[in-house]
């Protein structure tokens, strides 16, 4: 039984051996396993337009900040409540959910919320960190079942986790999940923010992408190993998200949007500054490993070239083998590309 879960017995008991964390399954190739069978079609799904009564209504936004300091998360559970799990744990289990998300074609909104429901969980019970990813499966898969017309069924979670989870065990999690958190799944993201802030500030379509890159930074906050950003309202990081976005692709108005930003939302400027510094360091960090990678490419182009003239086959070999070994090594990792992982 999860520890900590005392109060939910007669609701759902996982009964799970204690163990070391084993994550197993890869995305790509179990996409990948089956390819003379794969299907690349896909259903084009029919989407409300943009409705400026949910949009424009000032009592709208208002209603969304004051729900989020219902679910806010006040202290670093990893401190407090947490003592099987780390800030990387954590991260690592997050990617594979976001790499998941994108290899099933998840809408937007599915990522932030699965994220924000094992966030809440962990922060109200302790949890053991061979159960971690079933936790993250679970909450895609409640997820999924709230924000996008595409369900993630427990068959397919368990497909992406190579079998080391089992269905029942997610269906009594799921029901653990709702009774914790008092059935309340639907707690604000900071992707809800998003639209409701652009739709009041004037620089909104001074950059067509804006939009898509607001997104896709606070989805890389969602997975950033930084537990300040797990306390920080979700208002302030769809804040810090946009000024990211609005200063990376370098908009007219860029100096104006932070004060904008914190004036609607009434959030302080120092959290959503950090929040600015958390999501620029983070991008070139990826920068910075996309250039060594691509660095490493050519220089084994060169020696391949070099060793195949001058006719020395053994050493084009083993040139050959370093090269498919960086190939394998500079895919995108998740927790699922190791057999067994042991966090100390």
């Amino acid at each position: 039984m999860w520890p900590g879960a005392g109060t939910c017995e007669r609701a759902a008991e996982v009964n799970i051996p204690s163990c070391e964390v084993h994550v197993r399954g890869s995305v790509r190739s179990c996409a990948m396993e089956n390819n003379s069978l794969l299907c690349t079609e896909s259903l084009s799904v029919s989407r409300g337009q943009h409705d400026p009564v949910i949009f424009a209504d000032q009592r709208v936004l208002d209603n969304l900040l004051a729900e989020e300091a219902c679910t806010h998360i006040e202290h670093n559970y990893f401190q407090t409540l947490q003592k099987d799990l780390t800030p990387n744990m954590r991260s690592v289990v997050v990617g594979w959910m976001m790499e998941v998300c994108e290899e099933l074609s998840c809408d937007q909104n599915v990522y932030p919320l699965a994220v924000r429901l094992l966030d809440l969980f962990l922060s109200k019970i302790p949890t053991q960190r061979c159960n971690l990813q079933l936790l993250g499966a679970t909450c895609l898969h409640v997820a999924s079942k709230l924000r996008s017309t595409q369900l993630i069924s427990t068959e397919t979670m368990v497909y992406y986790t190579d079998n080391s989870i089992k269905a029942a065990e997610m269906n009594k999690l799921e029901l653990l999940l709702l009774v914790v958190l008092g059935w309340n799944v639907t707690p604000v993201t900071s992707s809800d923010f998003v639209e409701h802030i652009l739709t009041r500030v004037p620089w909104s379509s001074e950059k067509k992408v804006l939009r898509q890159h607001a997104h896709v930074l606070a989805q890389l906050c969602c997975s950033n190993a930084d537990p300040e950003l797990v306390r920080l309202r979700p208002s302030a990081v769809a804040c810090g998200a946009l000024v990211a976005a609005a200063r990376g692709l370098n908009i007219p108005s860029k100096d104006k949007v932070l004060a904008h930003v914190c004036h609607l939302t009434k959030t302080k400027e120092a959290d959503v500054l950090y929040v600015v510094d958390r999501v620029e360091a983070n991008v070139q960090e990826h920068q910075r490993t996309a250039a060594m990678q691509q660095q490493m490419a050519q220089q084994h182009q060169k020696l391949v070239a070099s060793s195949s003239s001058s006719g020395n086959s053994s050493l084009a070999l083993d040139i050959i083998i370093d090269e498919n070994d960086d190939a394998e090594a500079s895919k995108p990792i998740t927790p699922t590309d190791i057999q067994d992982i042991y966090f100390d």
